[in-house]
């Protein structure tokens, strides 16, 4: 496993585990909360840079693709009304891949 894959699987457990706190718990951590999109597409690229060449399975680079477009899109000034479906679609295929180890 490389570097940056390890830095990005690291990020990512860290990012799940607050982000699922803060709804577990019905709060905002104030501290944490600002941070949460940028820990998400921190992990999401070093997930991406480790999938270099046709080495890496496709259900990484969605799952990468997943935690960017989640953190970021409520930060962008584009309205898509089928944004949700389709970032939906997006965790499930990537979900199905991993589980199929794609």
């Amino acid at each position: 496993m490389k570097v940056t894959e390890q830095i990005g699987l690291v990020l990512l457990g860290a990012w799940l585990i607050l982000i699922n706190l803060q709804y577990l718990l019905h709060r905002t951590l104030p501290v944490v909360a600002p941070l949460l999109p940028v820990l998400a597409i921190v992990a999401g690229v070093m997930i991406l840079l480790s999938a270099k060449g046709m080495n890496r399975s496709l259900g990484s680079i969605f799952l990468a693709c997943w935690l960017i477009l989640k953190a970021a899109w409520p930060h962008l000034p584009i309205d898509f009304q089928g944004f949700n479906i389709l970032l939906h679609l997006l965790g499930f295929v990537a979900g199905v891949l991993i589980l199929l180890k794609r």
